[in-house]
């Protein structure tokens, strides 16, 4: 009798460890997650003050295309790839002033989302196309593919659901801005191209 009050205390002091442990985890991966979104955030405005120092280059490297044929090629790459850029900045807006993942719904991709996977697997298409160097499409689908996502254990993951299923907004930001600053990349590897052929 003695050993079965002995064993239910026990067990009472487990579970109720069990709880105060359950509930400490969780205020620590609340705190865990804000810090993270802070951080996505501060390094999503660094990454948004180099779009700017990227965007003020380009223009100053763009006057140094001499060609005839490279300037109108380039104009044509430009013109295409500012049309992908603006639609990230529109999300990025979006995402901003109402302050969510814009890509899901309940955890299942919505129309934004698809949308997004669309327009992002045309342009890389398009400029993939397009571009003659084999190191710049290289680099185009290295930072710009919405292709599947494979594990180190063989699994294969939509990209939208490997990058953005849960992400808060702020993650949400800081990628969408990584990505504007992708394209403003290989515009400029676009431009060294050319004039150094």
């Amino acid at each position: 009798m003695k050993n079965n009050k002995i064993i239910i205390v026990c067990a009472i002091c487990v579970a109720i460890l069990g709880v105060y442990s359950c509930d400490r985890e969780s205020k620590t991966d609340s705190k865990y997650d804000i810090q993270l979104d802070n951080m996505f955030y501060a390094l999503g405005q660094d990454v948004e003050k180099e779009c700017v120092f990227f965007k003020e280059d380009l223009q100053r490297k763009e006057k140094s295309i001499i060609d005839k044929e490279n300037h109108q090629f380039y104009f044509q790459v430009n013109k295409d790839m500012n049309v992908y850029y603006n639609y990230l900045v529109e999300i990025d807006s979006l995402s901003l002033s109402h302050k969510e993942n814009l890509f899901f719904t309940d955890n299942e991709i919505n129309v934004q989302g698809k949308l997004f996977l669309k327009k992002s697997a045309a342009f890389n298409t398009q400029i993939i196309n397009i571009i003659k160097d084999e190191s710049i499409r290289q680099k185009v689908n290295l930072l710009l593919s919405v292709d599947d996502v494979k594990s180190e254990e063989n699994i294969y993951f939509n990209y939208l659901d490997y990058y953005y299923n849960g992400a808060p907004y702020k993650t949400f930001n800081f990628l969408i801005k990584n990505r504007k600053r992708n394209i403003l990349l290989i515009k400029n590897e676009i431009i060294c191209f050319l004039n150094n052929e």
